[in-house]
């Protein structure tokens, strides 16, 4: 996490799907904004069914994994506390950026885990663009 970028605290999470969310983003000083937010750099499957997919068992499948990747994101998000690392809007007004939780290592120090590499390494979303 590049904590040169903004930092924010995440509260009232809605999962839309496994690269997507609508959270309330907390700017500090008792002022929160609420945003629909986009997982920079990864793609999760979809949770509609998808036209393009002609195959109706494939069609099926995509629909599931997408199912899936909501399921375990959904999850995350309500047993952790969550951050915003935000980057930029994307074409469509959403807030692009990365979200993630801190890992306390017994008092140790502070562990920064990615949900947005976590998606990608337990097989929920691909980096974007592969």
């Amino acid at each position: 996490m590049n904590k040169s970028l903004f930092f924010y605290s995440l509260s009232n999470i809605r999962v839309i799907d496994g690269d997507t969310i609508d959270s309330n983003i907390d700017l500090g000083f008792s002022v929160s904004i609420r945003r629909r937010i986009r997982l920079l750099g990864i793609d999760a499957p979809e949770t509609r069914l998808q036209s393009k997919i002609k195959d109706s068992t494939s069609r099926e499948k995509e629909k599931q994994l997408g199912i899936d990747s909501k399921d375990f994101l959904t999850k995350i998000c309500n047993s952790k506390r969550i951050y915003l690392s935000s980057q930029n809007l994307d074409k469509y007004g959403r807030v692009l950026g990365e979200i993630f939780y801190i890992e306390d290592n017994l008092g140790v120090e502070e562990n920064y885990v990615s949900i947005n590499q976590l998606m990608v390494s337990e097989g929920h979303a691909t980096i974007y663009g592969k």
